[in-house]
This record gives C-alpha cells, structure tokens and sequence, in this order.
C-alpha cells in the first residue's frame, strides 16, 4: 500500500498484468521491498504479483538496486516509501545483496 501511495496508484494496479511504464517501475519497488523487508521467497513475492515468475523478481530487485547509486530520485523514491512503512531508513536499499540468488 505504501508504495501504491507513493506512486498515485492502487494496490491491484500494481498487482496487475500491465506492462505500462507508469506501472512496471513502482511494481519494481515494491518488489524489492517485499524482498527487504519481508521473508518471503521470490516465488512468493511473484506470485503475489500477477504470478509472476521469481527471475522476474530477481530482475526488479537487481536492476533497481544497480540504479540506485546514480539515482538520486530513485533513491527518494525508496526513502520516501521507508517512512511511509515506518521503517528504518536503508533498509530498502541496503536489504538486497547484489549477488543473491533465488
């Protein structure tokens, strides 16, 4: 919800098929915070997804992560969605090791 909010959208749009610019790229945040931040399989965050295969996850996780350092909106966009989860803030993007595998 907290991304869906940042981004002006709804939680099934996130959630949906589309492949909508305006769509993948929040649908790529909130795939890596569920990565971060929550225990679940890339499996399971894909399936939460659309059924969405776990490379798929893996890709989203890892491209926004090699974004990240030449970013600096990306980087307020994930700061901002850590303070609406209440969380601390880097553990978006510090949580993701670069060389995780599924």
């Amino acid at each position: 919800l907290a991304v869906s909010r940042q981004f002006g959208m709804t939680a099934p749009q996130l959630r949906s098929r589309s492949q909508l610019r305006g769509v993948v790229f929040p649908r790529q945040c909130a795939m890596l915070a569920a990565r971060c931040l929550t225990g679940c399989s890339l499996e399971q965050i894909g399936r939460f997804f659309g059924g969405r295969d776990h490379s798929t996850v893996l890709y989203a996780c890892r491209r926004l992560v090699r974004l990240l350092p030449g970013d600096p909106e990306l980087q307020l966009q994930l700061s901002q969605i850590e303070t609406l989860l209440g969380v601390t803030e880097g553990s978006i993007t510090e949580g993701f090791q670069e060389g995780e595998t599924a």
